[in-house]
């Protein structure tokens, strides 16, 4: 049995999944699934306590405080053994260089207008109190991408990531704000789940797909739709180039 806990608040990203585990279990008799959601993550998090955890975590919702470290602490507990963080998402962009639909390989980030999910005791098993941050993406899986994507014949920007609370999209004098602490891309995740992983020692590397120009930045205004549009038009392009990348990752 593969128990898979979600906690995402859109019904169509969970249709999909179930659609997947659907497509999973034919192809895999042996290995039924089971999936679980929640529309919030303290819902998914009193389901762990009580039954230990599940195989799978999917989440779209940033874990404010200790709240990502503990699932990384449950997720150690059952030896799940994961070495690599992947992380994707859709951002906008804070560069002018940068155009929609590009793709942004994550080679730096910003996290301090979020909370740490750092903060609280420590958990010694972990990690140590004050880890570095010196290389939270690594080079190695960095390298990959640029490679993979060179092979592909994929246009792949490289950038600084910065993250802020949201679930608002920012002003034009908040993106220029970006802008001159160095960042290329913004959003409302990534980050913190970035430190909490480099935390645990786990290799990190991240793409962000360019949904959207900054506030400012065009005429246009900004909508949800918009970003949607943009993330299903490069789709195909962008699982291509995850899976090829996750391909060689796994002969590391």
């Amino acid at each position: 049995m593969l128990r898979i806990g979600i906690c995402d608040d859109n019904r169509e990203d969970i249709a999909r999944i179930r659609e997947l585990a659907v497509r999973f279990s034919e192809e895999h008799p042996e290995t039924p699934v089971q999936i679980q959601a929640y529309g919030q993550p303290y819902d998914l998090l009193d389901e762990v306590e009580k039954s230990g955890g599940f195989d799978l975590y999917l989440l779209d919702v940033v874990m404010p405080h200790m709240t990502g470290v503990a699932l990384a602490r449950r997720l150690r507990e059952r030896k799940e053994r994961a070495e690599i963080l992947f992380l994707t998402n859709a951002s906008g962009a804070v560069n002018y260089d940068f155009h929609v639909g590009d793709f942004m390989m994550i080679t730096d980030q910003v996290s301090n207008f979020v909370p740490s999910p750092l903060i609280g005791p420590n958990i010694e098993e972990l990690g140590e109190r004050f880890c570095d941050m010196s290389q939270i993406y690594n080079h190695d899986l960095c390298r990959i991408l640029r490679e993979t994507a060179e092979e592909l014949g994929v246009h792949l920007q490289e950038g600084t990531y910065i993250q802020l609370t949201g679930p608002n999209y920012e002003t034009p004098k908040e993106v220029k704000m970006c802008r001159i602490l160095g960042a290329d891309a913004v959003g409302m995740s990534t980050a913190c789940e970035a430190v909490a992983a480099n935390h645990m020692g786990m290799k990190i590397c991240g793409i962000s797909c360019i949904s959207n120009m900054g506030c400012g930045m065009s005429e246009q205004p900004l909508s949800h739709e918009e970003v949607k549009e943009t993330a299903d038009r490069v789709a195909p392009l962008f699982k291509k180039l995850i899976t090829a990348s996750i391909t060689r990752m796994g002969r590391m």
